[in-house]
């Protein structure tokens, strides 16, 4: 495949890191399914963004989740777990209109469908209506699915690291300096982590997607680790795995 991409949400929609054989570019595209048709039909996409919705959910999540908290060490809270397919849908649903009590609706789902009777956290409910937007897409789009794998960038520094998780959170000066110091051991250019970022894109999603694309060259490879090894599926036949 010689077109990758590595992926990030933003508040625009997609911020996606891309490597037109070769060439590094950033774009932002305004759904999931505007990004794979400007990619094209072989593109290899590696995503932020979880995929494979289980029908029930064990204690601490996905076994994608808690094979990658078991490795990250001081990183391990930036992994949340995806609650139950049911309950993501119900939390993206036009009844209830109020948001809060859609929460808590879809968050009922959630505990009922957890075999620890666990709900999900109001930042996870954020980005339910992009988790539906991707499941959506993959289905529906033939082939898709053996194209985009789920990563997730704290496993990915961790991966250019050697093995080790990063030390700071992203969110400060010293965490986007210590991954930005990853990035170019890793083989990016400076001019691209300087790169100007478009309106609705964070400091911090852009880094993200870079590290995505880090994996897709990994992916492309051969050389990606699976977590959980093998990876598991969904009822519907999607994989269920971070990959790194």
């Amino acid at each position: 495949m010689s077109v990758l991409a590595g992926v990030d949400g933003c508040r625009s929609g997609f911020v996606a890191a891309i490597d037109y054989h070769g060439a590094l570019d950033i774009e932002v595209f305004p759904s999931f399914e505007s990004l794979t048709q400007a990619l094209g039909p072989d593109a290899l996409i590696a995503i932020d963004m979880p995929i494979g919705l289980p029908r029930t959910i064990g204690p601490g999540g996905r076994a994608a989740e808690v094979a990658a908290r078991s490795v990250l060490g001081p990183r391990k809270s930036s992994v949340f777990s995806v609650p139950a397919r049911c309950a993501v849908y119900a939390g993206v649903r036009s009844r209830p209109r109020d948001m809060m009590e859609r929460f808590r609706n879809a968050n009922a789902i959630a505990r009922q469908r957890s075999q620890s009777g666990t709900g999900f956290s109001l930042q996870a409910f954020h980005i339910l209506p992009k988790i539906v937007e991707i499941d959506r897409v993959i289905r529906r789009t033939p082939g898709l699915a053996s194209r985009v794998f789920e990563v997730h960038p704290e496993m990915a520094f961790r991966a250019m690291a050697g093995g080790a998780a990063c030390a700071h959170n992203k969110k400060t000066s010293a965490g986007y300096h210590e991954r930005c110091g990853l990035l170019l051991s890793s083989g990016f250019a400076q001019d691209v982590l300087a790169r100007k970022r478009a309106t609705g894109v964070g400091r911090d999603d852009q880094i993200d997607a870079l590290a995505c694309l880090f994996v897709a060259r990994r992916l492309r490879a051969g050389v990606a680790l699976s977590y959980p090894d093998p990876p598991e599926h969904d009822g519907l036949g999607l994989q269920i795995a971070i990959w790194a």
